[in-house]
């Protein structure tokens, strides 16, 4: 996983704050990005893979048992 790529950028912060479960406009907030729809397809979609939790509707954390970075695929980069 590249650090500077979406789903890096993604798990740096939510291992910054593992108990809080963002929304995706908290997400795109912090990150500065304008297409949040954009980024709820790429949410929804990792959570579906397991790569992310999901807590409520729209509401996203970071799993108990998270890949570490180097142990994600292509595939689950944007």
């Amino acid at each position: 996983m590249n650090p500077g790529s979406r789903v890096g950028s993604v798990f740096a912060l939510l291992r910054v704050e593992p108990e809080h479960s963002f929304t995706p406009a908290e997400l795109a907030q912090a990150f500065e990005t304008t297409n949040i729809n954009s980024l709820s397809v790429q949410l929804a979609t990792w959570a579906r893979r397991g790569l992310l939790g999901k807590t409520a509707r729209g509401r996203y954390t970071i799993p108990n048992n998270c890949p570490e970075p180097d142990h994600l695929t292509s595939a689950d980069q944007p």
